[in-house]
């Protein structure tokens, strides 16, 4: 099985690598730390997180003050951003759709609202060290991402709509 996303070919091992099950718990998992969010923000969500670069650069303990100053620190990781934000944009929307149909999370337009609290993914099991990397990487870009302004991301990252 080998299909096409955006405008690369993706084998078969990163489908099951990057799915809908994985990509829709880290979705939920970063509204969980948010409780609403911009659509285009949460967008921006799955380009950062899937990418292992990102998510060792991300969850490092060294001090992260905005989103702009890792992006400039980091440019390795940011440098293919506008392929991934394309790769992964089903794979979000489909994620959100998820959480939507499980009546885990409200759309309207513009945003996304956590549905009260009833989405906590179990941290403390044994859920691999993919996951707890994420979850790690996810609670620093939440904190990140809070304040911050959408449109200078989209800028930023050089992200062609």
């Amino acid at each position: 099985m080998s299909g096409k996303v955006g405008t690369r070919k993706m084998n078969e091992s990163n489908f099951i690598f990057n799915n809908e099950a994985i990509s829709t718990v880290c979705i939920g998992y970063f509204l969980s730390n948010l409780k609403v969010v911009s659509i285009p923000k949460i967008l921006l969500v799955l380009p950062f997180i899937l990418h292992e670069q990102t998510v060792k650069k991300l969850r490092n303990n060294s001090l992260k003050r905005s989103l702009e100053e890792f992006i400039l620190k980091n440019p390795e990781v940011v440098s293919n951003f506008n392929a991934r934000f394309v790769d992964f944009l089903p794979l979000s929307v489909n994620s959100l759709t998820i959480l939507k149909e499980l009546n885990i999370i409200r759309l309207d337009r513009n945003f996304a609202y956590l549905n009260g609290s009833n989405f906590h993914p179990d941290y403390d099991r044994n859920i691999g060290d993919r996951m707890k990397n994420i979850f790690k990487a996810i609670d620093v870009l939440s904190e990140l991402m809070i304040e911050s302004d959408v449109n200078s991301f989209y800028l930023n990252l050089k992200i062609e709509l």
